[in-house]
């Protein structure tokens, strides 16, 4: 029934309790120590066991969104997933912004399209704005351009602080 606890430990302040409140089901750790899951594969769910939340192996930890892979641990670090989109891999945005604004960092890893390799770009509302790009064949680099066309292509203005070097100029 809601509202009943099963209690481990101390009666008066109980180490591990596990309980339901009508709403909400609950494991509680409040003794010295950590809560500890022992398993060689621990995997969280959601409540209908259809979707993937966390999965704990033995030499990885894989963490899931909406029951798709998005963050998985190697022996080399971190990979990154996105089935969404092939280059807004890492998002970095305020949780609190009224405009939903974020930047974001993306890597092509489509090696059989000349798609930018590198992007990295911002988001206000809905729109995304490419603000550089490193074009996969040539290593060409854009800014404010998806498409570089030269070494470096620039749509817009360019104010340049110091001394700039040109070996070859072609006017257009």
């Amino acid at each position: 029934p809601d509202n009943k606890k099963i209690q481990f430990g101390d009666t008066t302040t109980p180490d591990l309790a596990i309980y339901h409140d009508g709403n909400h089901s609950y494991v509680k750790d409040a003794g010295e120590g950590h809560l500890i899951l022992l398993g060689d594969d621990v995997l969280i769910k959601n409540a209908a066991e259809t979707a993937n939340k966390a999965r704990f192996e033995a030499n990885a930890v894989k963490l899931y969104y909406d029951g798709s892979l998005r963050i998985q641990t190697s022996a080399d670090g971190i990979d990154l997933q996105n089935t969404l989109s092939n280059k807004r891999l890492l998002r970095l945005s305020h949780p609190t912004s009224p405009t939903h604004a974020s930047g974001f960092l993306g890597f092509n890893s489509d090696g059989t399209t000349d798609n930018n390799i590198v992007t990295l770009g911002c988001q206000y509302s809905e729109t995304y704005y490419d603000v550089l790009n490193i074009k996969r064949s040539t290593q060409f680099v854009g800014i404010n351009t998806t498409n570089p066309s030269s070494t470096l292509d620039v749509n817009g203005n360019a104010t340049f602080a110091g001394t700039v070097t040109c070996t070859s100029v072609t006017e257009t």
